[in-house]
């Protein structure tokens, strides 16, 4: 089998309708007869509301749910549709006598954009659909859950910078993460589903599956963002702190990586007070380089630096196979 890859696919070749730009999404819904009228993209209609709705009305995936098959008829215009999910749940609109077949599958769908309300037949309708999407895509298996991160660290006499709003304090996690991120080789898969990860929980609309553009969005959104400040003293180092679930990617390519899973923790520590920083894994690999009392608890697990409270005890997780 070919290695997986990033593409996308256009269904439709238009017929003016109005564009709308590629965007993931939890939620999906449809509404068709004869042809596709109307795509809801998390509530958003691109199209008309004539025709029926697709039974379900509606998708609202699961965390861990993605479209992973599909089937389109398509000519000039959308003629009919057909999602299929990983937990097998269905939906669809459309007439599926006309136009050309396309059956897709072993994917892993990631944005849907393309051009609604275009005029055909006596109707208005989807009349072009662009899908970018991981081809043969390979799911990463979960190998710790609620570990947690140092994602950032300032030296005494420095000023810790906090982000309090939730959304704000969300963004800042994962540019920390992707910031480590760009500096590493993943699969396809790997970055598809990191894409999917950070788009569904900052609701940004971003562009691109690439480390380097999700972090640029993700520093272009923080730059408007309020932050106050609280200066580090000395004796201590600030740290910013986040649990996170570490992933392992399917074998062939089986780098670790992992996503944040709740708020991040801004926290002024005394540099003689270790209980804080032990039993964590630190995003930045440096962190005992300004706290030297961690350098006896440094280790390896999961490929990430981990200050373990009992070093000496043999390591755990992906390291140790």
């Amino acid at each position: 089998m070919a290695g997986d890859s990033v593409q996308t696919v256009s269904y439709g070749i238009g017929q003016g309708g109005k564009p709308f730009p590629r965007t993931s999404f939890t939620e999906i819904g449809f509404r068709g007869g004869k042809y596709v009228d109307c795509i809801l993209l998390d509530g958003v209609p691109h199209g008309t509301d004539k025709g029926t709705a697709s039974n379900p009305a509606g998708i609202s995936f699961a965390p861990d749910e993605y479209i992973t098959k599909w089937t389109i008829h398509a000519g000039a215009v959308v003629d009919f549709l057909h999602f299929t999910t990983n937990k097998e749940r269905t939906i669809g609109t459309g007439d599926g006598s006309k136009g050309n077949r396309s059956v897709v599958t072993d994917v892993r769908l990631l944005t849907i954009g393309g051009s609604a309300e275009g005029p055909w037949d006596g109707y208005l309708v989807v009349d072009r659909l662009d899908l970018t999407y991981v081809a043969n895509y390979k799911a990463s298996e979960i190998v710790e859950s609620d570990a947690r991160f140092i994602i950032r660290f300032v030296p005494q006499g420095i000023d810790l910078e906090q982000y309090e709003k939730s959304t704000e304090n969300t963004v800042y996690a994962y540019t920390q993460v992707t910031s480590h991120m760009e500096n590493q080789e993943y699969s396809a898969s790997v970055e598809g589903e990191y894409y999917a990860k950070v788009t569904a929980a900052t609701k940004l609309s971003i562009q691109d599956t690439e480390t380097k553009t999700i972090h640029h969005e993700l520093q272009q959104t923080l730059e408007h963002s309020e932050k106050t400040t609280v200066h580090v003293s000395e004796g201590h180092v600030g740290c910013a702190i986040v649990n996170g679930t570490i992933m392992q990617g399917a074998k062939g390519n089986n780098q670790c990586w992992m996503f944040p899973t709740g708020a991040v923790q801004f926290v002024v520590v005394n540099m003689d007070d270790l209980d804080l920083l032990l039993n964590t894994y630190d995003l930045t690999g440096l962190l005992d380089a300004q706290v030297k009392g961690l350098k006896k608890h440094r280790t390896h697990r999961n490929g990430y630096v981990y200050y373990s409270a009992d070093p000496a005890r043999p390591a755990v997780g992906v390291d140790a196979k």
